[in-house]
């Protein structure tokens, strides 16, 4: 229809009617809330806009008034026709709904990332490849894409920019934006933390400390062991033994640490003292191994904490 052509107004049995099947792509969904709101408007004062229809009776304007219609019973409603090539008909429904005021921006904005984006950037490659980088779309990705969508969808260009990677990696979010049922930065958001690798769970720090006490079992054949030339009371071969026990009583005291809560209360307590004793003398053991003061002050602190533990000052 031209431009100052007087649209003709006409009564269809909406029997007739069906929604164009682009609506579903470019024409969100209403809110269960406000769908029923709109009903109940409609039940009250009738349909007061006429629907827009292609020659075919399809509705490419005003698909809830339809539903309503349907909903309701009523059995005429008033159309226009236009006569839309049907290769504009997603343009005709996105311009008519970016026109209104009962989208979100985040609606607007999914609107016009759906019909122009991948088209645009599709021209402007063929239009590169023709012979020429000047030659590009409108929505080419030599020039300020996000600017262009911004201002068609009256939004501004860093909502694009959040918005763009969740419809390129996201869908099911982009389609929650587009039915309005969140905004473009909860779904920014939720792509996000979805992207960030979950924590491997916690290992038990007794199988942790089992794992290397086995990797330690595993060298000790390799470790000096006891010169027998030299009496079993020679320093190297009294550390030798002292280092086996050890390992041994290592092993042990980890096999049994799980079982402690069973144990009789006055056996626990009595064990548990036992343990800070012997843990305290590592610890100072440890200290005349210490190659430097950063490990001796480290190790000073472990005995302090120690020392609290045994319930000293």
């Amino acid at each position: 229809m031209e431009r100052g052509d007087v649209a003709e107004v006409i009564e269809v049995a909406t029997s007739q009617l069906s929604e164009h099947s682009k609506q579903a792509e470019y024409s969100p969904q209403m809110s269960l809330k406000k769908w029923r709101e709109f009903v109940a408007g409609i039940a009250r004062e009738g349909i007061l806009q006429p629907l827009i229809v292609t020659k075919g009776f399809r509705v490419i304007d005003g698909k809830h008034r339809l539903r309503a219609a349907k909903e309701l019973n009523i059995e005429y409603v008033r159309v226009i026709i236009e006569d839309i090539p049907e290769d504009k008909i997603p343009a005709y429904i996105t311009e008519t709904k970016l026109n209104r005021d009962d989208l979100k921006p985040g609606q607007k904005a999914a609107l016009v990332i759906r019909l122009y984006y991948d088209k645009g950037i599709k021209q402007g490659k063929e239009r590169m490849s023709e012979g020429g980088k000047n030659k590009v779309s409108p929505i080419g990705e030599t020039i300020d894409t996000h600017g262009l969508l911004a201002k068609m969808a009256g939004v501004g260009k860093g909502s694009i920019g959040r918005l763009l990677p969740v419809y390129h990696n996201r869908p099911d979010l982009f389609e929650q934006v587009f039915n309005g049922e969140i905004s473009i930065n909860k779904a920014y958001t939720q792509m996000k933390a979805d992207e960030e690798p979950s924590e491997a769970p916690q290992e038990n720090p007794i199988e942790s400390e089992r794992k290397l006490i086995e990797e330690l079992r595993k060298k000790e054949g390799s470790l000096p062991q006891i010169d027998e030339s030299k009496p079993l009371h020679e320093l190297n071969n009294r550390l030798v033994q002292m280092r086996k026990k050890a390992l041994s009583l290592t092993i042990e005291v980890l096999d049994e640490s799980e079982k402690m809560d069973n144990a009789k209360p006055e056996v626990k307590e009595s064990t548990r003292n036992q343990l800070l004793t012997l843990t305290r003398s590592c610890v100072l053991a440890l200290g005349q191994t210490a190659e430097n003061d950063n490990d001796m002050e480290i190790l000073a602190v472990i005995h302090e904490l120690l020392n609290k533990l045994s319930g000293g000052n």
